[in-house]
């Protein structure tokens, strides 16, 4: 079984698109605790309940989908995103979510990866063009 190189926008909950876009105010406000840090050498970053329940809604809508992100993240179009946050501006639906999709998955192997992700805004600007892509009828998920 091979892993896909692309996101299957069809396959998207467009109903519960509404409440994860939501999250783009909590992760833009800089007051908020993002993390606290643990004792636990595995896992030294805990996240809030509102981070969990972020990313339980992604799943549940299918937005975190099996792709070969790693792959896509040492691409030139991944690297350009990864490490070029305001060309987040101009990335298609499908790259936002890439992008989205590799900072959680790098999370798991790289402690921290989603706290930074986060702390430089990028999690924000990835709902911010997300919204903003989806408010276009031929870019939105059927």
């Amino acid at each position: 079984m091979s892993i896909s190189d692309h996101i299957d926008l069809h396959l998207i909950d467009r109903q519960a698109i509404p409440g994860i876009v939501a999250f783009q105010s909590y992760f833009s406000n800089r007051d908020n605790v993002f993390y606290r840090v643990t004792t636990n050498d595995l896992q030294p970053f805990e996240y809030p309940e509102e981070i969990q329940d972020f990313i339980r809604r992604l799943y549940q809508a299918n937005i975190i989908q099996p792709f070969n992100w790693v792959a896509w993240r040492e691409s030139d179009e991944g690297q350009m995103l990864m490490s070029n946050p305001s060309r987040i501006r101009e990335a298609s639906l499908e790259n936002v979510i890439k992008l989205l999709i590799a900072h959680l998955r790098s999370d798991r192997f790289i402690a921290g990866h989603l706290t930074t992700a986060i702390e430089e805004g990028q999690i924000s600007n990835i709902l911010e063009r997300f919204n903003e892509l989806l408010m276009t009828t031929d870019a939105a998920p059927v």
